[in-house]
């Protein structure tokens, strides 16, 4: 099962989980809804109850939504302005 979710990804993005497909078609396709690729379903509940394992108290829905988003998305390396790229010397 994937997750789908429309870009920018915040808490309020419109979203979608569907099962595992080689093609979408129809209502079901989550292009549809303006959704890409986000996670699949089982990383997403991984690294959920790894991080929930170290606090203190259960985290609400909506930290937990912004936990994955901020996993998922890429950080700027110093220096550079795009991700992934490491400044020139």
């Amino acid at each position: 099962m994937t997750i789908h979710a429309a870009r920018p990804w915040t808490c309020d993005s419109p979203a979608v989980a569907l099962e595992d497909s080689a093609e979408f078609s129809g209502r079901e396709d989550p292009r549809r809804r303006g959704c890409v690729y986000f996670l699949e379903v089982f990383i997403a509940i991984e690294l959920l109850d790894d991080w929930e394992a170290g606090l203190p108290a259960p985290p609400s829905d909506r930290e937990r939504c912004e936990r994955l988003i901020e996993l998922r998305t890429p950080r700027l390396r110093r220096g550079s302005d795009r991700p992934g790229l490491r400044p020139s010397p």
